[in-house]
Parts: C-alpha cells; structure tokens; sequence
C-alpha cells in the first residue's frame, strides 16, 4: 500500500497545534507522511514527532483581530465584515507561500482549521484533495448551523463542554484533547 501524505494546515498557534499532535503521532506509526505548515517556531515539536514542518510567514493578523473582536459588543455587522476582510487578506498572504512549498509534495488528505485564513481548504479544492476540518473550540451555538452537512469536522475539545450538544450532527467528532503518546 502507497504511503498517504496527511498535511495539517492549521492556525500556527499552540491551542491548534499542540492537540493535534497525538493524532499525527498516531498516523506516523500506522506509516503515513505527515506534514504541518507552521511557523519557525513549532518545527522543533514538530520534528519531534517525526513529521516534516513547512514553514511559512503568515500575516501577522492577530492583533486587528483583537481589535475588532473586543471593542464596540453591539457592532457585529460590522466587526464580522472586518474579521472577513482580514480572512482575506492573511489567506492571500499564505496561499502563494503554502502552494509553493507544496507544489513538488501535494498531499492527499489535509486537515484543515479556518481560524484567520482558510488556506488550507482552499489548496484542498484547488487541488480536489478531501479535506478535514478541525474546530479547536468549543463551538458557539450560532456556528454549528455553519458546517457542511457530512463534511467532517474533529473537536478537540470533550462533547460534555459543547454548550448544544445536542444540536451538533454526526459528522462531528468529539475526539478529546490528544497529547503525544496517548
């Protein structure tokens, strides 16, 4: 059997990262080939593992997110069209790089978040490769409506502190937090 090549596309931030890892772990030992596109300064815990880390520069969005997320509650229309806008613009940022150092190394599966761009969904259909969502959250009672009916989504985070449980379809799954060697 050829070996897949499983690519994580998730935001380069600790709570995105470091819960996934117990599963690329997993899909290394199984003999897949794993990769993360992360920032310079998760290649060493990734390396650790035994994936390959792509590093990239994304825009630095984080603070404008900050910005337009806590101030002014009662601007929603508003803050919501501002957090697209710098979607968009970290996306355009990271999808030259990311298609760069994929080109010669496509995957065939990505798993993907969509936190401040959605590279990596967009790479997955450009290149019509499946594609996985994770959601490293709890997920907000309004959002759940948001996911793609049988498109697969893993959650980190325990079904038992989602605030509607009840409403979350079976193409999500509750996987738990996953460390290394568990």
């Amino acid at each position: 059997m050829r070996q897949k090549h499983i690519a994580f596309f998730l935001e380069p931030a600790y709570g995105h990262i470091i819960p996934t890892l117990g599963i690329a772990l997993e899909l290394i030992r199984r003999g897949q080939r794993v990769s993360y596109a992360v920032t310079s300064e998760f290649a060493p815990a990734i390396h650790r593992i035994g994936a390959h880390a792509v590093i990239f520069k994304p825009l630095q969005t984080r603070s404008k997110v900050l910005a337009e997320v806590l101030p002014n509650p009662s601007m929603i229309d508003d803050r919501a069209s501002a957090l697209n806008e710098l979607v968009r613009e970290r996306t355009e940022d990271s999808l030259p790089q990311l298609e760069a150092q994929y080109h010669d190394n496509k995957p065939d599966l990505v798993i993907q978040d969509e936190c401040e761009d959605i590279a990596g969904r967009s790479l997955a259909l450009k290149w019509d490769i499946p594609h996985i969502r994770l959601f490293p959250t709890i997920i907000p009672p309004n959002l759940e409506r948001s996911f793609a009916d049988g498109q697969l989504v893993l959650v980190p985070v325990p079904r038992f502190f989602q605030k509607r449980p009840e409403h979350l379809g079976r193409h999500f799954k509750f996987i738990g937090f996953i460390p290394e060697g568990r």
